[in-house]
């Protein structure tokens, strides 16, 4: 059985939920992510992804210097256990249509599980993810 802390990332940039979406919007340039954690002390109080920025600031006409991360995460993400197994992470990621799963331990994040790792370690499970993701996506839930 592998498990998710056998395929995860665990170096993870976060930011808080009062930093500007211009911060966040950097964050991601340089870190070539599209999906960012939004942590207080450690503690996972959502995810922000490009999405996110695109619907709920710029579409809306908010001034991405003046908004804070914390008001436009996705705060119902769900998560995983490092000690799940992998299948079970597949299933979640697959099944919500999404390509990145934080790994919680005790309230704190620990690592991120992305379509990338999983393709790393499995190809074919991350085609699996990958095909539920992009259903998803052409009807508008991602």
């Amino acid at each position: 059985m592998t498990t998710v802390k056998e395929v995860m990332m665990t170096e993870v940039t976060s930011v808080t939920p009062f930093i500007p979406i211009t911060e966040v919007a950097q964050r991601m340039k340089t870190f070539g992510t599209g999906t960012i954690p939004v942590c207080d002390n450690g503690k996972l109080c959502g995810i922000i992804t490009e999405r996110d920025i695109v619907v709920s600031v710029v579409a809306m006409s908010r001034d991405p210097g003046a908004t804070p991360a914390g008001s436009v995460m996705s705060k119902d993400w769900p998560t995983i256990s490092p000690n799940e197994d992998i299948w079970l992470a597949v299933n979640v990621m697959a099944n919500r249509g999404i390509k990145v799963l934080p790994v919680v331990q005790d309230g704190k994040l620990v690592g991120l599980l992305s379509l990338d790792d999983l393709k790393q370690k499995s190809p074919a499970l991350a085609a699996m993810v990958f095909a539920k993701t992009i259903k998803a996506q052409s009807s508008g839930v991602a």
